[in-house]
């Protein structure tokens, strides 16, 4: 089904690729390596960015006539001394236009023509993220036993903390969407890009897919750049990544990171509406999609959320789930579809103190409902402990008793059941209101409060007399 408000994951969205080629003396094979990519025939719109970092040799003279000469979009940069391979890359990545990116080496390692292979798994929707591996590949060069050692130690270091199986993380051939890589803190510098992304796209949780992959690896006499020391400095890389850091940068980002940890959290609210959710469930501004990777299988699920980015990351994470549709929706706006379509269960997670207008958001929600149908909210509770992170959600208050009430009337609902959870929430909710003016929710309380979780669940049983949040079933009246 097509809503007027949006795109259902049935109609394939536009990808285009930027291929960023980090270049640092590489006069002797510059030429041949952007020849090879030319000579390829791309399955979608393709973009090569060259950044030139700081080279001493002939590679800035021959980049700028392989411009004049390029059949595909060119874009050139340079760096006046040489920075690093990853400092190459974040230039190319703040002129990329493609929605996926991928890293070329042009030193003839690589080989182009298993380019298409590596989208694949993209573009068919399996896949966030591709590596091509090279010990998988039946055809590679043999080169250093020493080298292939420190490759496995540190692709085994960044496994630990990535939570991942891959053969070869420090393969050069990688495509990641754009949006994922510009949302990253990446702080690497030399050839640190490599563990760095990998175990950031891990720890945000990203579909990973590795291809094999053919490799013509180079001697140090042919001009191989990294070392013992690079290994040395990728499993500094990886504590910091794995331990020290979120793997995003801006508020928002933090904080859809740190919520999207709350997978335990989320099962246990569900598992206490269960069995109400029925055939057919609307989720109403489904953000990053927390409470939808909680939901039965064989259920139809339509995830909506009003905002472009969230609904590109919803049909981008659930496209390998054939019972979940995407659509755009402020209900706000009114009803998606008209007449509208009715499902057994709404649910709406703290968004409608999101929203300018809850009444009207609500009774556009309602409208959604079958007669015999429930409507689930989880609201914040108690006005005393709004704060600058409610803000920071888009919140503009948060909910007595007596004003679901009241909203619950406007909307023609009536309450079957109105709860306070999560006592140990609104204790930390408290004290970061007392002694923290942050805006926005880090991983490390998220982390905290996953300790206390045998507390939480002992609210199936005993109803806390204060908690965070309103936990509401409603039906029509």
């Amino acid at each position: 089904m097509e809503y007027p408000h949006g795109q259902t994951l049935s109609q394939p969205p536009d990808e285009s690729l930027s291929i960023i080629v980090p270049s640092f003396n590489e006069a002797a094979t510059l030429r041949e390596a952007i020849h090879r990519l030319w000579s390829m025939s791309y399955p979608l719109e393709t973009e090569i960015i060259l950044v030139d970092d700081g080279s001493s040799d002939a590679s800035w003279e021959i980049a700028g006539r392989l411009k004049e000469e390029s059949p595909l979009p060119f874009l050139l940069f340079r760096h006046e001394r040489n920075k690093g391979k990853t400092a190459a890359i974040r230039t190319g990545l703040e002129a990329a236009t493609g929605t996926l990116t991928l890293i070329y080496d042009a030193d003839l390692e690589y080989d182009p023509g298993d380019i298409p292979a590596l989208l694949a798994p993209i573009l068919d929707g399996r896949a966030d993220a591709v590596y091509g591996s090279r010990f998988l590949s039946p055809e590679r060069r043999v080169l250093f036993f020493w080298h292939a050692l420190g490759n496995r130690l540190v692709t085994a270091l960044a496994n630990m903390f990535a939570n991942l199986n891959l053969t070869d993380m420090e393969t050069c051939f990688k495509v990641v969407r754009t949006a994922t890589l510009k949302e990253m803190r990446l702080r690497s510098e030399r050839f640190g890009y490599e563990p760095e992304v990998t175990v950031k796209l891990g720890r945000l949780g990203q579909r990973i897919y590795e291809i094999p992959i053919r490799y013509s690896g180079r001697s140090y006499e042919e001009g191989k750049k990294i070392g013992w020391r690079d290994a040395i400095r990728a499993m500094g890389t990886i504590l910091r990544a794995g331990l020290l850091e979120t793997p995003v940068t801006s508020p928002e980002s933090v904080t859809r990171f740190a919520l999207s940890r709350l997978g335990s959290y989320y099962a246990e609210l569900l598992r206490r509406i269960r069995p109400l959710p029925g055939d057919s469930i609307l989720e109403v501004a489904s953000g990053a999609g927390e409470i939808a990777r909680h939901l039965s299988q064989g259920t139809r699920v339509l995830l909506t959320d009003p905002r472009d980015g969230e609904t590109e990351r919803l049909r981008i994470s659930f496209s390998h789930r054939p019972n979940m549709e995407v659509a755009q929706w402020d209900p706000c706006t009114g009803p998606f579809s008209s007449p509208p379509e009715r499902f057994d269960t709404v649910i709406a997670f703290h968004s409608m103190a999101c929203f300018e207008d809850e009444g009207t958001a609500l009774t556009a929600m309602a409208a959604h409902l079958k007669p015999e149908g429930n409507m689930v909210l989880l609201l914040p509770a108690h006005q005393a402990l709004f704060s600058s992170v409610d803000r920071g959600l888009g919140r503009s208050r948060r909910f007595t008793r007596k004003s679901i009430h009241s909203l619950l009337d406007e909307a023609e609902l009536s309450a079957e059941r109105i709860v306070q959870v999560n006592f140990i929430g609104a204790i930390g909710w408290w004290f970061g209101r007392l002694f923290s003016g942050s805006s926005q929710i880090s991983p490390w309380q998220i982390r905290v409060f996953k300790l206390f979780m045998p507390l939480v669940k002992l609210e199936r049983w005993i109803t806390p007399p204060v908690g965070l949040s309103w936990l509401i079933i409603a039906r029509h009246k």
